[in-house]
């Protein structure tokens, strides 16, 4: 169980979105939500050389990739990871991290409670709130009488979900620099020894005025053959994987 006193909303946000904070402000003061503050996202295309230096390991991500992660990835994935370190400096127990895009279903709240009464702060659990394209089936347990939380197969999307200090704490130790995508949660489960799940239905949902901030597309190499067969390989990978968990597809509903 993690005690009300222990536990935070952190919303990602560029400093200068006011539209974006007061749409999120209007979801988040309700009566009975969670403690909440903004909490100034990095913007990836005004780092420093120096700043990129210390804080992203480009090599790393290029022989994870082929490719360097684009500044959006890198400054959303720093943004993230400065919010596990509040949760450290703030000797929380979990925290909710959204992000500004982020909308709130009706039953958020009755999850979010939930959630917070089954989860230990010592065991390194991050579920998602938002839509999980693919979950396993098995493993997973009942959170009420509309929703199950499963383990996924395959996520994507950061606006949503709610981890423990542990897993904050392994996620940090593992991953002291950006290397991976800031939503590769299948890897950085895998990476971090993280056990990460959703919620399904998911209370979550995207805004309309969600970007997309894409990886740039490099030139073409003499490597760029052998990358395409990976990516195969990998795609197959995935596919037998889903067969043998017996994955199942969640619609995007909203």
């Amino acid at each position: 169980m993690i005690p009300a006193g222990k536990f935070k909303v952190f919303v990602v946000s560029l400093a200068g979105s006011a539209d974006r904070r007061r749409l999120m402000a209007g979801q988040l003061d309700q009566p009975g939500f969670p403690v909440w503050e903004f909490l100034d996202a990095v913007e990836g295309r005004k780092l420093s050389a120096a700043e990129l230096e210390y804080r992203y390991d480009e090599n790393a991500a290029r022989r994870r990739y082929g490719k360097g992660l684009s500044p959006g990835h890198v400054g959303c994935a720093l943004s993230h990871l400065d919010a596990y370190r509040r949760m450290q400096s703030e000797d929380l127990a979990a925290a909710l991290i959204l992000e500004d895009d982020a909308l709130i279903g009706e039953h958020a709240l009755q999850v979010i409670e939930r959630l917070l009464a089954r989860l230990s702060p010592a065991e390194p659990t991050l579920v998602l709130l938002s839509h999980a394209k693919y979950y396993r089936p098995f493993g997973g347990w009942r959170l009420d009488r509309e929703r199950k939380v499963f383990p996924i197969h395959m996520a994507r999307g950061t606006h949503g979900y709610l981890l423990t200090r542990a897993a904050a704490d392994r996620i940090l130790t593992t991953m002291p620099k950006v290397t991976v995508v800031p939503d590769h949660w299948e890897l950085i489960r895998d990476l971090c020894k993280v056990r990460i799940q959703a919620v399904v239905p998911y209370p979550v949902g995207r805004s309309p005025i969600a970007g997309y901030s894409g990886m740039p597309t490099p030139p073409p190499s003499a490597a760029d053959n052998a990358r395409k067969r990976n990516g195969q390989w990998r795609k197959l990978r995935f596919q037998l994987g889903k067969i043998a968990c017996g994955s199942r597809k969640q619609p995007a509903s909203w």
